[in-house]
């Protein structure tokens, strides 16, 4: 059976990223070297893997938005 939906690989044939297991504390993390955007992940099972994955690419592409684009979120009991 073919799964459906995105997958890892999908995340990880994208220009300038690159997905990567590692033992880690916790389920995964992105950060930029410069020139690629490292999405190190947590050996989980295929649904945890997929849900952090894709949590971590939103905070790539949400950086240097936040302000724009959740204007209207309280962070940290202010408006």
């Amino acid at each position: 059976m073919t799964p459906k939906g995105r997958q890892v690989s999908h995340i990880d044939a994208m220009p300038r990223i690159a997905v990567h297991y590692e033992r880690l504390p916790v389920s995964g993390n992105s950060h930029w070297n410069g020139t690629v955007d490292h999405l190190p992940q947590y050996r989980g099972s295929p649904a945890r893997q997929r849900f952090t994955l894709l949590h971590e690419f939103k905070h790539i592409i949400d950086h240097g938005a936040c302000d724009r684009l959740y204007r209207d979120v309280t962070r940290r009991g202010v408006t």
